[in-house]
């Protein structure tokens, strides 16, 4: 598995990483309409603040599939 990068620092996912997406792909998934364009998210961070965010279906369909080969990734490598 090559490892991702985010902000020129290597990503290595853990253990609670593959709960977090297990959990996350299938909440996510709860909220797939065959007529929804667009999904809104709110992200808020640990000091509170949020923000709304308007992603295309495509985008909310793509952040599913991510959390899902991040979780399968995961437990393949355990063994």
């Amino acid at each position: 598995m090559a490892i991702a990068t985010a902000y020129g620092k290597p990503f290595i996912p853990t253990g609670t990483d593959t709960k977090l997406s297990q959990q996350s792909s299938r909440v996510l998934a709860s909220y797939i309409t065959p007529d929804s364009a667009t999904h809104r998210l709110k992200i808020v961070e640990d000091d509170g603040s949020e923000q709304d965010v308007v992603i295309p279906a495509a985008a909310f369909h793509l952040l599913i599939d991510i959390c899902k080969l991040l979780m399968n990734s995961l437990l393949r490598l355990k063994s």
